[in-house]
């Protein structure tokens, strides 16, 4: 495993060799208006001319609203699928939407005007709620996977370190309490973004080696981060943590649906994790490496996974 550098080296990035400016081209990000009312959508697509590969359609989370890196864009290429990366409403340059309707509508139009068929869709973590919503709008999507999701659990003891569980609190009793939160969060992430991001990972060794080997990506994710206004960023924390009433029993049934978690996770998440997946009427399984980051830095079991659980090789 990669050697734990020093935070102070992480978080100056070097100037940019032409490798990097080159892959830094591959994932530019394109912004598309859908819907009547014509909303902005961030997007990259990875390898434009790649029509006719299988669209892998990815939502951001809250905490790393950055694309997977390109040697993980290239290893699903090889498997004749193309990344898809979507910054959701109030992401990026992506217009705020309220409601996770209203987002989920703006996802679903997306695919239309990109006319993708054969969706794989991959929620991770706070964008499951509007993941969760996709396999029932949109009969383009032909499987979907929920990578580290909430569903209907109290799961805020879980989070590490406790003045990040303490933060989490706060952000969900008010905005007057997220407000205090994400301005100590947002100087943080200024000062020492990769710190920030390590010590959040510091119960998953998969998860930390993520942002040991991606650094310019976690200063990105922070940039975009203390870019996101308040509502967005109290929206999207309470629809990861409060409970969904959508999802009510069997809610997956009839759906080629699948919930990813990671094996670093605590004992006490996997259990109410497979708790919830049975209630939920949905399969489950286990990556090998990462807990909130496990489809970034699992890509060899998710193309498994893809395949395993597709009516055709992916």
């Amino acid at each position: 495993m990669a050697a734990l550098k020093k935070t102070s080296d992480l978080n100056t990035p070097p100037t940019p060799s032409l490798r990097e400016e080159t892959e830094r081209y591959k994932r530019q990000f394109s912004l598309f208006h859908v819907g009547k009312v014509r909303h902005a959508l961030e997007v990259m697509i990875y390898g434009r001319q790649d029509e006719k590969l299988r669209p892998l359609l990815m939502l951001n989370t809250v905490e790393f609203p950055s694309p997977p890196p390109v040697e993980y864009c290239e290893q699903m290429r090889a498997a004749g699928l193309q990344v898809i990366y979507v910054r959701r409403p109030g992401f990026g340059r992506s217009s705020p939407q309220p409601s996770l309707h209203a987002q989920a509508i703006s996802i679903v139009s997306l695919i239309r005007l990109l006319n993708l068929e054969d969706v794989v869709l991959v929620g991770i973590s706070s964008s499951n709620p509007v993941a969760y919503r996709l396999p029932k709008m949109c009969d383009a999507i032909s499987l979907s996977i929920f990578s580290n999701p909430v569903f209907n659990r109290d799961i805020l003891s879980e989070f590490q370190p406790e003045w990040f569980q303490t933060m989490l609190r706060q952000a969900i009793t008010s905005q007057a309490g997220l407000r205090i939160a994400m301005a100590g969060m947002k100087y943080a992430l200024n000062r020492d973004p990769i710190g920030i991001y390590l010590e959040c990972c510091k119960k998953s060794w998969g998860d930390a080696e993520y942002i040991i080997s991606n650094p310019t990506d976690a200063i990105d994710a922070a940039g975009v981060m203390r870019e996101v206004d308040l509502a967005t960023l109290h929206n999207d924390i309470c629809m990861s943590l409060r409970h969904d009433p959508a999802l009510e029993d069997r809610y997956f049934e009839g759906h080629n649906a699948i919930a990813l978690s990671g094996v670093e996770t605590t004992e006490t998440w996997q259990s109410s994790f497979e708790s919830e997946t049975a209630r939920l009427g949905l399969p489950h399984h286990y990556g090998p490496s990462g807990d909130g980051f496990v489809a970034l830095q699992s890509p060899d079991f998710l193309r498994e996974l893809i395949s395993n659980h597709s009516h055709h090789d992916a």
